[in-house]
């Protein structure tokens, strides 16, 4: 009962969304009975709190299910399109014209509903009218079929998201613990993708402050032994005086690999004549 009252109620909020020509909802539509009691604020004390809005929902969706133009006699009265037992078909018209009756006061249904549920009653209920009535039909339904509609790619596709949103809207409606517990799921996942990247950012960021500390670091200074050999290597700095000017110039002079004893005999020995 709380189940056919939350589905009853979406429809309310959303009819749109659901293909009632194609008797979707199929819950309400099972319910139907039960559904007219309540658009006659007929309600269990269980659902008393919503009295009101259930009402005013079980009216539109009597509305759109059954009086809506160029329904059949069938949709009038909330049926299939079959043979019916006498008494079953009785049930049902007392339901229909107890809602429709101006004296009960069920406002949101046209005007005519009493005449349609007559009409509809008057010819069901009798074998020779119903079976010319269902020739009738027959022949409108072969006649709709010969004569397809002009294609309408962008009106077909609307119908088809619009059949697809009531479908996900029904499936809402009839089960909502299983949309609940998807939609926590996904923000579960969601959760721990964030979780996991913060995590490998932080890592990323830790590893480029200990590449950059790495390369701060000053370079090791070179031994004495291979300080000495470079000096050694290096040319020397020398003074040179212009015996004209009297000027100090800089000269870079090679550095002499003789050996000091060699320099020292060459220095002693007299000038040639």
């Amino acid at each position: 009962m709380d189940h056919l009252a939350r589905l009853l109620l979406d429809f309310g909020r959303a009819p749109g969304n659901y293909p009632v020509r194609l008797r979707e909802p199929r819950a309400l539509f099972d319910g139907f009975d039960v559904i007219a009691q309540w658009a006659l604020n007929r309600l269990p004390e269980s659902l008393q709190d919503r009295a009101a809005d259930i009402e005013a929902a079980a009216v539109l969706f009597i509305q759109r299910a059954c009086f809506a133009p160029d329904n059949t006699f069938y949709q009038v009265l909330g049926l299939l399109p079959r043979a019916y037992p006498p008494e079953e078909l009785r049930a049902r018209y007392r339901t229909m014209i107890r809602l429709a009756h101006p004296d009960m006061g069920v406002k949101g249904l046209p005007a005519n509903a009493a005449s349609l549920v007559n009409q509809a009653n008057e010819v069901l209920s009798n074998n020779v009218l119903r079976v010319r009535y269902d020739a009738q039909l027959a022949r409108q339904a072969t006649t709709s079929v010969a004569t397809p509609a002009p294609f309408l790619p962008q009106a077909r596709g609307v119908a088809h998201r619009l059949c697809l949103a009531g479908r996900l809207q029904l499936f809402k409606a009839q089960h909502p613990k299983v949309v609940r517990a998807s939609v926590l799921l996904g923000l579960g996942l969601v959760l721990v993708s964030l979780v996991a990247l913060l995590t490998w950012a932080a890592q990323e960021s830790s590893d480029s402050r200990m590449l950059i500390v790495a390369a701060r670091q000053p370079a090791a200074r070179p031994a004495p032994a291979e300080r000495q050999m470079a000096e050694i290597a290096s040319p020397t700095l020398t003074k040179r005086l212009s015996p004209q000017s009297g000027n100090t110039d800089i000269a870079h002079l090679p550095a002499t690999t003789e050996p000091a004893p060699l320099q020292s005999a060459l220095a002693a020995a007299p000038a040639p004549p």
